[in-house]
């Protein structure tokens, strides 16, 4: 899946930015995926949860925040679009 200069290899469960491999953590790994997919979109924190935990799952309040933050850390902090009470976004 590519996105401008980023690129997330599902298979390989493998994050390039401008060629370069990123290192990231399983949840990070497919929050970026889940982003990525939908290209353009918001995704909201609602939607972000049901994809990245199972019902039985006990989710932080904050747990995505962290991982955006976190993503933000590594890949920059022009990657991710954020609009409070919408959602998260990578532009395509």
């Amino acid at each position: 899946i590519r996105c401008g200069d980023l690129e997330v290899d599902p298979s390989a469960m493998v994050i390039r930015r401008r060629g370069v491999q990123l290192h990231a953590t399983a949840k990070e790994f497919h929050l970026l995926k889940l982003l990525m997919e939908r290209a353009g979109r918001y995704v909201t924190k609602n939607d972000i949860e049901y994809a990245l935990y199972d019902a039985s799952s006990l989710v932080e309040s904050n747990a995505i925040e962290v991982n955006i933050y976190n993503l933000r850390k590594k890949l920059g902090t022009d990657v991710i679009k954020s609009i409070r009470g919408v959602g998260y976004m990578i532009e395509r």
